[in-house]
């Protein structure tokens, strides 16, 4: 909200504000169709962390949030990602 405010934008604007994701527009079929090889190329320890909490890696992924516009316009760099909830995840089971 803070960087919102600071940017100099006319009238309004929609953006959207999560994590950055580490899968390209390349990968989306093959994440809707079949997401686990995607998620253990990008993310080798996922499924292993995955499994010490009883999950599984999701079958499907079936959208990709893109937060360029934030990240250029609102210079928006997210604290958080996929990865370092992976490595949370590891570290708090140990």
């Amino acid at each position: 909200h803070i960087l919102a405010m600071d940017a100099e934008i006319e009238g309004y604007d929609v953006f959207n504000i999560s994590s950055r994701s580490p899968f390209s527009k390349d990968e989306t079929q093959e994440l809707y169709d079949n997401a686990p090889p995607v998620i253990r190329k990008h993310f080798p320890v996922a499924e292993k962390a995955f499994a010490e909490k009883g999950w599984k890696l999701p079958k499907r992924i079936d959208r990709i949030y893109s937060i360029e516009k934030a990240q250029t316009i609102l210079k928006y760099r997210p604290a958080f990602n996929f990865d370092s909830y992976i490595m949370e995840m590891r570290k708090n089971e140990r």
